[in-house]
């Protein structure tokens, strides 16, 4: 397993117990956006685990969220630096995804674009790593249900139907109109880090 897929699979793994902290940072809210306005949305959550015990050999980390619950990880040996962590010691995840939808200028044309990237810590380092990839895409506007909010378009993928979950998404989609061309960006980066306990 790539370091940048074990990053991903922890990071999953420690955001999506319900029992660790998450907070999501606090966005201003403007007011809703047209279709002609660009749209832009950025979110942060984030996640903590205590360290319970490590297994040097096996290399079997056990998590202790804050109500007590356990979770076991592997690390593979792409993690360097196992042997500085410790009981006690944090694990610190933090995700951030942003969108953007602008309309595309008439006449223009756009190739998808794709960028990932990944990083891990260094020798000597405390254990870490961090992981992104950005997606952009131009798709067309099939058709638009005012009823339920549900946008059908055309994309690299082929054609795709979806019910925006954002209030402020489908306030922006009901604005648009069959034929109408959107660039859509989508950025996702996930860090985790390890914070010595106390006193160390």
């Amino acid at each position: 397993m790539s370091g940048r897929h074990l990053a991903a699979a922890l990071g999953a793994l420690l955001l999506a117990q319900p029992a660790l902290a998450q907070t999501a940072a606090p966005q201003p809210t403007p007011a809703a956006p047209t279709a002609a306005e660009p749209f832009a949305r950025e979110r942060v959550v984030r996640g903590a685990a205590t360290v319970q015990s490590v297994d040097q050999a096996t290399r079997q980390v056990v998590l202790r969220a804050q109500d007590g619950r356990l979770a076991t990880i592997t690390a593979g040996p792409e993690v360097r630096n196992l042997a500085q962590v410790r009981a006690g010691d944090r694990v610190v995840v933090e995700y951030r995804d942003a969108l953007l939808l602008e309309m595309a200028p008439p006449g223009s044309t756009a190739e998808p674009q794709a960028v990932t990237g990944a990083g891990r810590a260094e020798p000597g380092q405390r254990p870490g790593a961090v992981a992104g990839e950005a997606l952009r895409v131009r798709v067309r506007i099939v058709s638009v249900n005012p009823a339920d909010g549900r946008v059908t378009f055309e994309g690299p993928a082929g054609v795709r139907s979806l019910v925006p979950q954002d209030p402020r998404v489908r306030e922006y989609v009901a604005g648009l109109r069959p034929g109408d061309e959107v660039d859509v960006t989508w950025v996702e980066a996930l860090a985790i880090s390890v914070q010595p306990a106390r006193g160390r």
